[in-house]
């Protein structure tokens, strides 16, 4: 998920950053995580619940965040 403004994406980035770096993984490891990333469609919060609804999904929330991290939940009837 984007942070709403620019701060807000730079602590969210910063973050995920450090706790990558110190996971005790290799290196070829989170190389192959930043790779990934970039496949990351980002956008804000209240977009992509904007995104579910308009695709007719209802009860539409995020149930979930930490950070950057987010679990969203819709039901479509």
């Amino acid at each position: 998920m984007l942070g709403n403004t620019p701060f807000i994406e730079s602590l969210y980035k910063n973050d995920w950053k450090n706790k990558i770096e110190k996971s005790g993984l290799t290196k070829q490891e989170i190389e192959a995580a930043y790779d990934r990333t970039k496949l990351d469609k980002m956008a804000a919060l209240g977009e992509q619940i904007k995104w579910l609804k308009a695709s007719g999904f209802q009860d539409v929330d995020c149930i979930y965040k930490y950070y950057n991290f987010v679990v969203l939940f819709g039901r479509k009837l």
